[in-house]
């Protein structure tokens, strides 16, 4: 990945890109928050876009807030200071899961610097009504794979959090909580993880990310 700018800001805390393709300006937010960007490198794009892969402020080589606050505006106004560092007036916005939610307040926000969001795996709330259909799609999970051990601690986990008995209070019970997760977030974890293996030059090859939703100038089209 070319060399990564790291403006400044006033809290003193640093925000990192890394860029590869040309043309046109295209920020590109993780899900997690805070999951590496480079899952999401999508070389057909870079052909036509000059792709901003952004690490989440608070993970990679970002620093953490000072005061704590993650907030989607201040995720959002970060996006913006990487713009007026990269000397860009505007930019589309890509973004997955909670990097989503971050491109629609970046529009909510600044309208004027959105050429078009590319929403991938997201959703239009984030609060209460976002937690109860994770809670639904959670049990539809656990009833599909029944005699799959992981499954069935992929829903007790979810459950003891949403209620309150699971704390989740440093890295450890995190990443312990997080990965006990993960399968849930794939239709079968089983096949997934097997396509998960490094190549030759040690590089994980994934499938192409497909079912991308583009939205400009009012219009929305599906794009496989």
């Amino acid at each position: 990945m070319p060399p990564r700018c790291a403006p400044s800001w006033s809290t003193g805390c640093a925000r990192s890109t890394g860029s590869r393709g040309t043309g046109p300006v295209c920020l590109v937010h993780s899900g997690g928050p805070g999951i590496h960007p480079e899952y999401l490198r999508i070389p057909a794009l870079e052909k036509h876009l000059t792709m901003v892969y952004l690490d989440p402020v608070g993970a990679g080589d970002s620093d953490l807030l000072p005061d704590g606050d993650y907030s989607m505006s201040r995720y959002a106004r970060f996006a913006a200071a990487v713009l007026d560092g990269l000397g860009a007036p505007t930019a589309w916005f890509l973004g997955h899961s909670h990097g989503g939610f971050v491109a629609l307040q970046f529009g909510l926000d600044h309208p004027e610097r959105l050429d078009g969001l590319v929403l991938y795996d997201t959703a239009p709330v984030y609060g209460p009504e976002l937690m109860e259909a994770a809670t639904k799609e959670m049990a539809v999970f656990v009833r599909r794979w029944p005699d799959r051990p992981e499954a069935a601690e992929a829903g007790r986990v979810w459950e003891a959090r949403m209620s309150g008995t699971l704390d989740v209070v440093d890295n450890t019970s995190k990443e312990r909580y997080l990965g006990t997760l993960l399968p849930a977030y794939f239709a079968d974890y089983r096949v997934t993880r097997t396509l998960r293996r490094p190549d030759r030059s040690g590089i994980l090859r994934r499938p192409p990310i497909g079912g991308l939703t583009w939205r400009s100038a009012g219009r929305a089209t599906g794009h496989r």
